[in-house]
């Protein structure tokens, strides 16, 4: 998992070296943040369940070309996929000077099964899609998707997405994309817990 977090975190610096800088990222920051504010006011997310640990809600994504690739693996194989992976997907960024706009995401095409291997897709976002030797890219689809945001680490999510593919409403489909956040513990160590997750509405 330590290794885990070192590539998350090449992958916010590289993230970091690729972003506007000095005034022309001021405005940009200033842009944006009237953008949120008034999507905030006019679009407030419809709560779909809620309690102190978790929430699920209605949101909009927008749409996403992410640079990676598809592998075949159980559920609980994501992190060492992760890290097989993720150094690669980096070097055809570096190389192709994309630019990164957000963090890893792992897409799941089929239903996550403990037992059994799945299509995965495991990528980083660029901003226009690419040619890259060894790489495809996976183009999310903007819409209107069921939002689940809780605790949670690649590959031990199994239980969460079973509860939100069953007992959900509006229905939940796939795709269903992970994307982790990293927070730190009491001896700030970088760790993976939060997560938000995104599932197709069906219905």
């Amino acid at each position: 998992m330590r290794k885990t977090i070192g590539i998350l975190l090449s992958v916010g610096l590289l993230w970091a070296c690729n972003s506007p800088s000095g005034e022309t990222r001021e405005k940009k920051d200033s842009a944006q943040t009237e953008i949120q504010k008034d999507t905030i006011a006019t679009q407030q997310p419809e709560v779909v369940e809620a309690d102190e640990h978790n929430l699920t809600d209605k949101t909009k994504l927008q749409a996403m070309h992410l640079l990676g690739k598809e592998v075949q693996c159980n559920y609980t194989e994501i992190p060492t996929r992760l890290k097989e992976l993720i150094p690669g997907i980096m070097q055809a960024i570096s190389n192709n000077k994309a630019v990164i706009t957000g963090s890893y995401h792992i897409v799941l095409t089929e239903n996550p099964d403990a037992s059994k291997p799945t299509r995965v897709f495991i990528g980083i976002p660029v901003q226009k899609p690419i040619k890259a030797t060894g790489m495809n890219i996976y183009n999310v689809t903007a819409g209107n998707y069921l939002r689940h945001q809780c605790s949670a680490e690649p590959g031990k999510s199994l239980f969460v997405h079973q509860h939100i593919l069953k007992k959900t409403n509006p229905k939940a489909g796939l795709p269903i994309i992970e994307k982790y956040n990293e927070t730190r513990n009491d001896e700030m160590t970088p760790v993976i817990s939060k997560a938000i997750f995104y599932y197709t509405i069906t219905q």
